[in-house]
């Protein structure tokens, strides 16, 4: 009995506290913990307002959120509950770009606990404009060095923009040194959306972690200079960071160079290596030559045949595909009718020269488990090039390690090979006397009987 005595007790005092706790959540206030945007919201951002506690807990205690959400200017869209505590407006359509919008939740319904808000409550965020994602030929990782005077710029913007206003706000500034005009204004011709045959970087401006639901509201805006840019000159392409409505906001700055003239800048070895005895080489121009241009007007002395990969494409490097030999001085001589993709001819020295060098110190030889024979040569045959001394390091493997000696597969760092040094004889063998240089030859090196 006196279990249950203990446990009626405890039931009874257990009834008021529950009663008293309820009748203070009935005179508690219900408050917003959080609401979002906070600032700038994207086109079809969803507006929403999270309370402390549950206001919507089923369908038949449910409080009509239009009753109680109001936002100005007003948008269309669906406004419901996501939770019993979440309320949510989400837009079907895009939210005016620039505008000011209110939300205010008035004080009039009640939390499923009876509690309400002290007073009506209001916070305000802004629709952001079109915002600028990416460009060419110049853009915000992209530097180009060879722009016309004549360019059109293709900008990528997040939504459509107001081309007046674009054309207002844009422009190229040149450096001061290149003399002339330092201001070009563009004007902004038009705007399209986004094709499935636009450049990658185009297709997917804003990053892969956009709203890709907002996709088609994205404009490729076209713009060219109210006047030729200055030859060979350096600059920025100055563009609104984000457009609204008659207006703009902070600007983006991108370096650019206009081309300058046509010149042959360098002959290396493709691979930039110390040792380049037989090619290719790689040539290079100070603007983009087309390959059929390389392929038709260059000739490569001693005469020797060479050939250019692509023909069609456009490109400032060429690779000049050719059996070269070594220690041979060769010259390019580029015929001066060669144009580069603006119509310019060459200037200044239509020639250039390389010497290849010798092939590269070598030394290749048999790595692993080799059988040599204990009667005849008892020799590793080592192949060699340009090299003066073979220096061979040979131990005995003794009994005791033989095993471990066998069971090696590759190359490992371990203390086997300090074990094995401790009875190794050295020997060093001259190989390069009377042998002409870059003649490969195969040495053999005598291996002691054990």
């Amino acid at each position: 009995m006196r279990p249950l005595f203990v446990l009626a007790v405890a039931t009874v005092l257990a009834l008021p506290t529950h009663a008293h706790a309820q009748a203070e959540a009935q005179n508690g206030t219900l408050r917003v913990v959080r609401v979002a945007p906070t600032v700038d919201a994207g086109p079809m951002q969803q507006v929403s307002v999270t309370f402390d506690r549950p206001v919507a807990g089923s369908l038949d205690q449910s409080v009509d959120p239009a009753t109680i959400f109001h936002i100005e200017p007003a948008v269309r869209g669906r406004l419901e509950w996501r939770d019993p505590v979440t309320i949510r407006l989400t837009p079907a359509a895009p939210l005016a770009p620039g505008a000011q919008y209110t939300v205010t939740l008035s004080n009039s319904f009640h939390a499923m606990d009876g509690s309400a808000l002290a007073e009506p409550y209001h916070f305000t965020f802004r629709a952001h404009g079109a915002m600028l994602l990416t460009g060419s030929p110049v853009g915000p990782s992209r530097v180009n060095d060879h722009i016309a005077p004549t360019q059109r710029f293709a900008l990528v913007y997040s939504s459509p923009v107001d081309l007046p206003v674009m054309s207002g706000t844009a422009y190229v500034e040149l450096s001061s040194t290149c003399g002339g005009q330092t201001v070009v204004r563009l004007d902004a011709l038009s705007q399209r959306p986004i094709q499935s045959d636009d450049r990658a970087d185009f297709r997917e401006a804003g990053g892969w972690q956009r709203d890709k639901s907002t996709d088609s509201l994205r404009r490729v805006v076209i713009l060219a200079p109210r006047s030729p840019l200055a030859h060979a000159c350096r600059g920025e392409l100055v563009a609104p960071s984000e457009i609204a409505e008659r207006s703009s906001r902070g600007s983006s700055r991108w370096p650019l160079t206009t081309y300058g003239d046509l010149t042959l800048e360098s002959l290396k070895c493709s691979d930039n290596q110390d040792y380049c005895p037989t090619g290719p080489l790689k040539l290079t121009f100070s603007n983009p030559v087309r390959g059929s241009e390389v392929a038709k007007r260059l000739r490569l002395f001693p005469q020797t045949a060479f050939r250019v990969r692509d023909t069609i494409s456009e490109a400032v490097t060429w690779t000049l595909e050719a059996k070269l030999r070594p220690r041979v001085t060769y010259a390019v001589i580029v015929d001066t009718a060669l144009r580069d993709v603006f119509g310019q001819r060459l200037r200044g020295n239509p020639a250039s020269g390389f010497s290849t060098t010798g092939y590269a110190p070598t030394i290749i030889h048999p790595l692993g488990h080799q059988l040599v024979e204990r009667v005849g040569f008892r020799t590793l045959a080592v192949q060699h090039v340009n090299v003066d001394t073979i220096v061979a390091t040979i131990a005995p493997v003794p009994d005791s390690l033989e095993p471990r000696v066998l069971n090696r597969y590759a190359w490992r760092v371990d203390s086997l090979w300090p074990m094995l040094l401790r009875g190794a004889t050295v020997k060093r063998l001259p190989v390069r006397a009377g042998t002409p240089p870059d003649q490969a030859m195969i040495t053999g090196i005598p291996m002691p009987v054990v």
